[in-house]
């Protein structure tokens, strides 16, 4: 799909979208229906609840060559626009650990894990490329009267493919609170499992770290007191199953 269908100044078409519609089984205006460049998307009002932590995850692969071991890993020069500093979570097993103990204490829910990178698409296809805009209706709608029309479901886990570069890795925690101001939860003073280093020196701790073996590959998968699909109700309901019917046409 091409970076042109929606512009840099809109928001991620897939965050905060729950689940995305054939507009065949939509009652909708042939002409606007044709103009349809993605499939529509709903955007879940509870998903706006969530308090989201968010983490570069750093993508590497090891090999031997002539009995040495070398790394290869590739860092956008985009991240640089995050801060002159980077905190490098040296256990990120025992941060799970802390994050779990916490979220144990104050009876939330919590989940982590990579996100998944998707390329929007038009009634299974590749989206249509060229010029377009993004459209949302006046009105929320009730997710449960769209349920048969539902293509595929969505998490808090899914973005666009353009932003793939990230590389996110995110901690997801439910309160149950209607509420989308900042939260901090207490997991204790984490220096003994993690450091911190310039912008500019990056790279040269990166290779440091692997060929001291303080960053190994250990986090695989998804971690947490409740499942994706578990949050995703969860969400849903705090949100009164209400959600954002968008549209991308051109």
């Amino acid at each position: 799909m091409s970076e042109h269908i929606l512009s840099e100044g809109q928001a991620d078409l897939f965050e905060g979208v729950v689940c995305n519609l054939s507009a065949d089984k939509l009652k909708m205006d042939e002409n606007f229906k044709s103009a349809l460049m993605t499939d529509i998307s709903l955007r879940a009002k509870g998903f706006g609840y969530a308090n989201t932590l968010c983490f570069y995850r750093l993508m590497y692969e090891e090999y031997m060559q002539w009995g040495l071991r070398n790394y290869i890993y590739l860092i956008s020069e985009r991240m640089n626009n995050f801060g002159e500093y980077v905190v490098v979570i040296d256990k990120p097993e025992e941060l799970i650990s802390k994050i779990e103990k916490a979220v144990k204490r104050e009876n939330y829910k919590f989940i982590c894990g990579p996100v998944k990178y998707r390329k929007p698409k038009l009634n299974g296809k590749s989206a249509r490329d060229g010029y377009s805009m993004t459209v949302k209706m006046d009105d929320m709608i009730n997710l449960r009267d769209y349920s048969s029309s539902i293509l595929n479901n969505r998490t808090c886990f899914d973005k666009m493919d353009k932003f793939s570069w990230q590389n996110e890795w995110r901690v997801i925690l439910y309160r149950g609170e209607k509420s989308v101001e900042p939260y901090r939860l207490e997991i204790g003073n984490i220096r003994d499992i993690c450091h911190w280093v310039t912008i500019d020196n990056l790279e040269n701790e990166i290779k440091c770290c692997l060929e001291n073996g303080v960053i190994k590959n250990k986090i695989n998968g998804y971690y947490g007191n409740a499942s994706k699909d578990e949050v995703r109700e969860l969400f849903c309901e705090l949100g009164e199953n209400k959600a954002e019917l968008l549209a991308v046409i051109g």
